[in-house]
């Protein structure tokens, strides 16, 4: 899976709620295209976190928004001082703002819970995060269409340098949201999403979408390498690490 590239055209603005280092600004493809996009500043091993997370999450149908390598001119970005071209990590814009601006009070933050309940991606979107070990999914980096639909966003912090590629993330949001749901039927539903992650994620050509990011970041390869070795190590005992957050009511029926 090739990654797209662009360059960042005048007019960028930063984005003011509360994230540093983003701006909201257009995008030429390679295409000759231009695209909005949301471009941000981040160090080497972020930016590969950021895209191998993200190509693997479209891999698996997930609703993550298209990644961008986009290479930033100096003087392009008036805040920011550069004395060569830097490549940004560019994420194509959604229309939903993050659920942060929907919250207005513990009601509302109940709300929410409960629409991502019923979202039908939330149970395999916190696989997901448990398989990349995100740690840092909240809501400011859940995007919201204010009805049915969540866009995630923002994995840079996945793939913790140092971290086992065996051990369980301490905090999985999405996964206890999905857990902890207490409709009758959300048991066997989860039991379901579950395995048919699992079942994908064994499916996917993983050393060939792996070796198609790091041809596209070769000037990154140690981090690649790094991070690439974390996912293959982690996949054959994803099942099993999954099942041992899910309890021993769910250990073993994930299998069957």
């Amino acid at each position: 899976m090739a990654i797209e590239s662009g360059v960042l055209l005048t007019g960028a603005e930063p984005v003011r709620n509360g994230v540093h280092d983003v701006w909201h600004g257009t995008v030429r493809i390679r295409s000759g295209k231009t695209v909005r996009a949301f471009i941000k500043r981040c160090p080497p091993r972020e930016l590969v976190a950021e895209v191998i997370a993200t190509v693997i999450g479209r891999s698996l149908g997930l609703p993550v928004p298209l990644p961008i390598l986009v290479q930033v001119m100096p003087g392009r970005i008036a805040t920011v001082r550069l004395s060569d071209p830097q490549i940004f990590f560019g994420s194509q814009s959604q229309r939903e703002p993050d659920l942060t601006q929907f919250i207005n009070s513990s009601a509302d933050q109940s709300l929410l819970i409960q629409r991502l309940r019923s979202w039908p991606h939330a149970a395999i979107a916190g696989c997901f995060d448990e398989w990349i070990a995100n740690e840092d999914r909240n809501l400011q980096n859940l995007l919201f269409d204010g009805g049915k639909n969540f866009t995630l966003i923002d994995h840079g912090l996945s793939f913790p340098s140092g971290m086992p590629a065996l051990a369980p993330t301490q905090k999985n949001f999405l996964l206890d949201v999905s857990i902890n749901n207490p409709a009758v039927s959300a048991r066997r539903k989860m039991e379901e999403n579950v395995a048919d992650f699992i079942r994908d994620c064994e499916k996917m050509e993983l050393n060939s979408l792996l070796l198609s990011v790091a041809a596209s970041m070769d000037s990154m390869a140690d981090h690649s390498q790094e991070i690439m070795g974390f996912l293959q190590q982690r996949l054959p005992q994803l099942g099993e690490i999954i099942a041992g957050k899910l309890g021993d009511n769910y250990h073993g029926s994930l299998f069957s």
